[in-house]
């Protein structure tokens, strides 16, 4: 096997993500997962894991979660399948909390919206569902009021250009003392988590637009598109334009044209859905 396939099934709405790899060789330098649990399965060879200070080794049929903000970093030196199933925070608590809530329920949520994953109701993803239901963790205050600010500043306006210095000194801390805090709450320097959320901004984007490369590179903050281009195969593993081509965007059947999620109007409405898919007649 020579390269990486990766094929997503999104179902942003939800806030659920399927992600289908395999590949010889490849790498997935560090970054983490802003409020979204990830749980991978091993099909086959060998995915080396640095979490924190431990670096582990899973192999075939082996499970492990990524909770949010966790930095890690993935590879894998010979061929390797991977799935992996990603669920947004706040849907996994309120399924979690919910005793209407069941895996073979959600899992047929699943499988209604990415109809074009075979093996949605496989015991791998129910094995995945569970693990992910067991990890989850209340919300809570994670960092001090300024680092929240900068954190927010971030992920709200990723393509504004942010300067600390004035930053720290407008909030009464050191800049050496706004980095060290930063890290320590959120796992990575400002400047990463910066790049990660100009490149969401940008996979959303291509996701929800047709607009040109060009075009979605300038608006997400990026000098030009070869810049953009450089980054996004750096932390994605691949090129923009591969990556529109991988996804497979999560609907319920086409001959209904029903878009699921569509009108959810809150986090019970999106959790419900989970609960109490809606069946074919």
């Amino acid at each position: 096997m020579r390269g990486k396939e990766v094929r997503y099934y999104l179902a942003e709405q939800q806030g659920l993500e399927v992600v289908c790899l395999r590949g010889s060789r490849f790498f997935y330098p560090e970054h983490s997962h802003v409020s979204t649990y990830t749980a991978s399965l091993v099909l086959s060879g060998a995915l080396r894991l640095e979490a924190g200070s431990a670096t582990t080794v899973h192999g075939p049929d082996a499970i492990f979660v990524i909770p949010p903000y966790q930095p890690h970093a993935l590879s894998a030196s010979g061929d390797c399948e991977t799935v992996t199933l990603c669920v947004g925070g706040d849907l996994l608590r309120a399924l979690s909390g919910g005793e209407a809530c069941s895996p073979i329920n959600c899992l047929r949520a699943l499988s209604g919206a990415f109809p074009a994953l075979s093996d949605v109701l496989s015991a791998g993803f129910r094995r995945m569902l569970d693990r992910l239901v067991s990890s989850v963790r209340a919300p809570g205050r994670r960092e001090r009021d300024f680092v929240a600010a900068v954190e927010q500043r971030l992920l709200l306006r990723p393509e504004e250009s942010l300067d600390l210095e004035s930053f720290a000194e407008a909030l009464h801390v050191s800049r050496f003392h706004l980095l060290r805090e930063f890290k320590r709450s959120v796992g990575l320097p400002p400047h990463k988590f910066q790049m990660q959320n100009r490149i969401r901004k940008a996979r959303k984007m291509m996701l929800e637009t047709s607009l040109p490369l060009t075009e979605v590179a300038l608006a997400a903050g990026f000098y030009d598109q070869s810049h953009f281009i450089r980054c996004f195969r750096k932390l994605a593993g691949m090129t923009p334009s591969e990556f529109r081509d991988a996804c497979v965007v999560g609907t319920s059947s086409a001959e209904r044209g029903e878009k699921l999620g569509e009108d959810r109007e809150s986090l019970r409405s999106r959790a419900d859905f989970v609960r109490n898919p809606r069946r074919e007649e």
